[in-house]
């Protein structure tokens, strides 16, 4: 709330640093931040372990819940952008149709390792843009930077007199490239063309970089297409064709796979709902109870 009101009132961006709580070697309070767009709540959860796994019954009896009403209102997208916002954003539109329309900034919770960090910004509608992990994705996360880095492994293996020295420059500008690319995909985007232009553009929003489906999907892919590179250009001992292999390495697994987390993950829903229903303490909730 502090930090809201320094921005309103004078007008300058506002970062501010939320940490764990931490127990002992294994053990941290789990706190949640819920935001609504003139209040920000605190509740306070269970002690979870390392691995973010709750130790049920370890919830404040009383006093969980703090509220703080706001001077000036958040939200949660800025409408404050430029010509590469402008682009990303038409892009994603044509990839996965129109934004959801907006809504209150999304709660966070806050247990384990570094915590996490928030800068507030005033725009010329009056309200505080509520920016996540400001420092995330900045100069690394360039398409600039990538060409750059690239100059010396050019040169290293032109004086060093290598077959096809362009491939290994090449190579380095590919792999830097992709990764930025497959961040993109992801709700923060990058600062693309940074020294250039140093905003940072916003994502695709195609997946969540949280979500167990799409970060093992695409390891395994690289894997698949890794071995299938190494095989075709040397020593050749697949014995099957390229759509074969695909089908039966890529395809099917990956179909069984998400078959059977999506029916795991409904099921651990039914089950949630089941266990809220009978013994409501809050568990892991953002919904303030």
């Amino acid at each position: 709330a502090e930090a809201v009101r320094r921005t309103g009132e004078t007008g300058k961006p506002c970062k501010i640093q939320f940490y764990p709580i931490q127990l002992g070697g294994n053990l941290w309070r789990q706190y949640s931040l819920i935001f609504d767009e003139w209040e920000v709540k605190v509740q306070i959860n269970e002690i979870v372990k390392t691995s973010q796994t709750p130790i049920p019954g370890t919830a404040l009896k009383k006093n969980r819940l703090g509220v703080a009403k706001l001077p000036f209102p958040l939200k949660a997208r800025t409408n404050e952008i430029d010509w590469m916002n402008s682009s990303i954003r038409k892009l994603r539109h044509l990839l996965k149709g129109p934004d959801a329309p907006p809504g209150p900034v999304k709660p966070s919770t806050l247990d384990i390792l570094s915590g996490t960090q928030f800068e507030m910004k005033l725009e010329n509608d009056g309200k505080i843009f509520f920016n996540w992990l400001p420092w995330h994705r900045t100069w690394s996360h360039s398409y600039v930077l990538g060409i750059l880095l690239s100059i010396p492994v050019f040169l290293i293996a032109f004086l060093s007199g290598l077959y096809n020295w362009w491939i290994y420059g090449l190579a380095a500008i590919l792999g830097f490239t992709v990764h930025i690319t497959e961040d993109m995909t992801g709700h923060i985007g990058g600062s693309l063309l940074w020294p250039i232009h140093k905003t940072r553009s916003e994502g695709f929003e195609m997946f969540k970089a949280s979500d167990p489906r799409t970060n093992f999907s695409i390891n395994y892919t690289a894997i698949l297409l890794i071995l299938w590179n190494v095989d075709m250009y040397s020593i050749q001992i697949i014995p099957i064709p390229w759509w074969q292999y695909w089908t039966t390495f890529w395809l099917v697994p990956l179909g069984i796979y998400f078959w059977f987390v999506g029916k795991k993950k409904q099921e651990l829903r039914l089950q949630d709902k089941m266990e809220q229903q009978e013994e409501p303490d809050g568990t892991g909730d953002l919904v303030v109870d």
